[in-house]
């Protein structure tokens, strides 16, 4: 499964930075609907930011292969890859548990 932030947590060099904030942002027991529509909303969220970075991206230098326009991408494959997962779990009868942190960190 692919990260939401495309970030190597397991290397990151804590040391660089100092932690200003670790928040407990969601966790606990979701049924396939309920997960669909947290996660879902926070992807779209984020693929809608991109797009709108991409167009300004476009209009500023004629050019949309910025950031936005390849995390774009992975966050249309990631899109795919949830709604299959979840679907997965629905024709088990599964539950998803979700489990998020947010780390804010002042970087140099």
């Amino acid at each position: 499964m692919k990260s939401l932030a495309n970030f190597d947590l397991d290397n990151y060099n804590y040391e660089s930075h100092k932690l200003w904030e670790k928040i407990q942002f969601i966790e606990g027991s979701f049924t396939g609907d309920q997960t669909r529509q947290i996660v879902g909303a926070m992807v779209r969220h984020k693929i809608d930011y991109h797009t709108r970075e991409k167009f300004g991206d476009e209009m500023r230098s004629g050019n949309a292969k910025g950031c936005s326009a390849s995390r774009l991408e992975n966050l249309r494959e990631l899109e795919q890859e949830l709604a299959a997962l979840i679907s997965d779990a629905q024709g088990r009868e599964k539950k998803l548990e979700i489990r998020g942190t947010i780390e804010i960190v002042e970087v140099d």
